[in-house]
């Protein structure tokens, strides 16, 4: 492949040409100093016009050298040790951290004694506390202060 694109930029130029290996073999790393090693430090000491080359294209490259777009690319994998079994019955649990799930319950406990104050609701703690789990096995499903409570559930569970 790279021996296609350089016969294509030298046949476009028309102008003789030389192949040159670079000594230390690297692609191209920058020292303390501010200069570059390999291919990048030729090209910015002017010893060579171009190069082509496999290299990953980053930020301190781009300010010493002018890439052309990628015409190709190479996929990178890495593997990690395989976990063991896990509880498939737990499974629902991994997804978040303990901290989510212990700050979760907790505004659920406090969630109905928020709408008793906030709403001046006369039922028991736990009659609220089973509408916003959303059992709804009492009365006055109508009115507007369990209208907004199951509102809030809803909403809270959407999030």
């Amino acid at each position: 492949m790279q021996a296609k694109f350089l016969y294509l930029i030298v046949k476009a130029l028309n102008k003789p040409f030389e192949v040159v290996t670079f000594a230390d073999g690297e692609v191209g790393r920058l020292l303390s100093n501010g200069s570059w090693t390999g291919t990048i430090g030729e090209i910015q000491m002017d010893k060579a016009d171009f190069a082509i080359n496999y290299m990953t294209i980053s930020e301190q490259r781009l300010s010493a050298t002018d890439f052309n777009p990628v015409y190709a690319t190479d996929d990178l994998t890495f593997t990690i040790r395989k976990p063991g079994e896990t509880s498939k019955s737990l499974a629902l649990v991994y997804p978040f951290h303990s901290t989510i799930w212990i700050t979760g319950f907790i505004i659920l406990l406090l969630m109905p004694l928020v709408f008793l104050f906030l709403l001046r609701i006369q039922s028991p703690y736990i009659h609220v506390l089973l509408k916003l789990l959303g059992q709804y096995t009492f009365k006055n499903l109508i009115s507007l202060r369990y209208k907004i409570i199951t509102f809030t559930r809803t909403l809270y569970g959407m999030i």
